[in-house]
């Protein structure tokens, strides 16, 4: 009964399928992947335009060119999988028209919206007869749409209480289970992060990373129905898996690029350590970057840091903080070396080894009061029992991040700065490459551990060090990599001027 009247709606929309509609808005086709698969076959994809933009819907199905029909858009007959994959791909369109038809203003994002929500009712309908469809009226709004700016938990935890939770979303085309390069895919991650584990040299927080993205693409699968094989790693696959993340998961460009990166690696492993061949498109992926704002504190800040700690608003519990602060921005180290760099005083000069890339500190003494001072007040390590506790206990980066906003946030009150709401500037993140504003937050609030290694280079810069005697100073391979730390800044515009 369902398949009748599935049907009977095709048949009655197919005449207006390929066509605009009368308001002149959209448009939905079918095409041949360019890209040819392994086996000679190209992907069918069924096509969306709206205001002249053409985005793409995936589906399982794939030809070769001599078995479609460019006229008609769908499977030769002559192929003897002509009616099964043109029924596919016709109530593909069905759908998808009946979707963009239901809305008043049916742009890509609302109509790939409701589209997944729809193609998942129609599949559990097809399961069981009794489940009841939503009516055809009720589809996504903006108001929703703008819901997705919303971190993923948060949504997830707030519709939990209007309904019961969607445990998976299927396309509407049926997919096999037992997909034999689906199910690898997804084996040879469990693979690879068992290699990981035996091996010694790889940390805990790169494991973490990396079943992380593994998680993340399994999710990805359940919520899109876009089915992850080696060789469906394509330009489509990137930017299907960049909306995912950036529109629906609510991230940024940061964020999807470091999945990416990840991605490229584990892919990159396949083929090598496993002999797999994998769509080669995956190597042209772009990943992703923002520039970061270079907020650190400067030579007025960090001298009123050090006279804080006499302040009656500063807590006990923050006097190592504030010295672990003042001792990093001296000497531009990364958090990783901070407490575990082996430091030591050689002719002058404070040494040490980088944990990264197993490179040399080598920063002049008489650079800072502060190196020698503080280091030998806690005996050459910040490895030493809390001062109320025998126990040792080693300050996370997390935990750091929190207090010494704290310790700012009472240092700059101190002084009647950053108070009021007008003191505030705007958070700018993007994605694929726009710029969003996120918020506004006071300079306090931006303040990280990364902070002081920024704050040192760039200060270092502003007193006419050269690039190659700073890389020498902090152990940098990397002249780009270290002129990521520096921007000319309000400051330097002033200070040009008045000189």
């Amino acid at each position: 009964m369902q398949k009748r009247y599935l049907r009977a709606t095709i048949i009655a929309l197919l005449p207006t399928l390929l066509q605009t509609n009368k308001m002149g808005k959209f448009s939905i086709s079918a095409r041949l992947a360019s890209r040819v698969n392994k086996d000679g076959t190209h992907a069918i994809i069924i096509t969306y335009t709206y205001d002249r933009v053409t985005k793409d819907f995936q589906t399982s199905i794939a030809v070769t060119k001599d078995n479609w029909d460019s006229k008609k858009k769908l499977v030769a007959l002559t192929s003897s999988d002509a009616v099964k994959f043109n029924n596919l791909i016709q109530e593909k369109q069905a759908l998808l028209h009946k979707v963009a038809t239901e809305l008043s203003e049916p742009t890509h994002e609302l109509v790939k919206y409701n589209f997944t929500e729809q193609a998942y009712l129609l599949s559990k309908q097809k399961v069981d007869p009794s489940f009841k469809m939503m009516p055809s009226n009720d589809v996504r709004t903006m108001q929703d749409l703008q819901d997705l700016t919303i971190p993923l938990k948060e949504r997830l935890a707030r519709d939990k209480k209007k309904k019961p939770r969607v445990e998976k979303e299927e396309s509407i085309i049926e997919i096999e289970p037992a997909d034999k390069d689906n199910k690898l895919f997804f084996d040879l991650q469990a693979a690879y992060i068992r290699e990981l584990k035996l091996s010694k040299s790889v940390k805990a927080g790169t494991l973490k990373q990396r079943q992380s993205l593994f998680s993340n693409l399994r999710k990805f699968q359940e919520d899109t129905g876009f089915i992850l094989t080696f060789q469906k790693i394509n330009l489509d696959f990137y930017q299907a898996y960049g909306d995912w993340v950036l529109f629906t998961g609510g991230n940024y460009d940061n964020f999807f690029g470091s999945l990416i990166k990840r991605l490229k690696t584990w892919l990159t492993w396949v083929e090598e350590e496993r002999q797999i061949a994998v769509n080669s498109r995956y190597k042209k992926f772009k990943v992703l970057r923002e520039e970061f704002d270079v907020t650190y504190l400067n030579d007025q800040e960090l001298q009123w840091l050090d006279e804080f700690r006499n302040h009656p608003t500063c807590k006990p519990s923050w006097i190592r903080i504030i010295d672990m602060t003042l001792f990093q921005c001296s000497i531009g180290c990364r958090w990783s070396d901070l407490e575990a760099a082996n430091w030591y005083f050689d002719n002058g000069f404070l040494k040490g080894h980088t944990i990264k890339n197993d490179s040399a500190y080598m920063v002049p003494l008489n650079s800072s009061k502060w190196i020698k001072e503080i280091l030998l007040k806690y005996n050459m390590t910040f490895k030493l029992p809390v001062r109320h506790s025998e126990k040792v206990e080693v300050i996370s980066d997390v935990k750091y991040n929190k207090y010494i906003k704290d310790i700012l946030k009472a240092m700059y009150a101190s002084k009647g700065m950053y108070l009021d709401e007008a003191d505030k500037k705007p958070v700018l993140k993007k994605r694929w490459g726009k710029l969003v504003q996120v918020g506004r937050e006071f300079k306090w609030e931006s303040i990280s551990s990364h902070s002081n290694r920024r704050s040192f280079i760039g200060r270092m810069i502003k007193q006419g060090m050269s690039e190659k005697q700073i890389a020498k100073m902090v152990g940098s391979s990397s002249l780009p990599d270290l002129r990521k730390y520096y921007k000319v800044d309000e400051e330097d515009l002033l200070n040009a001027f008045q000189s």
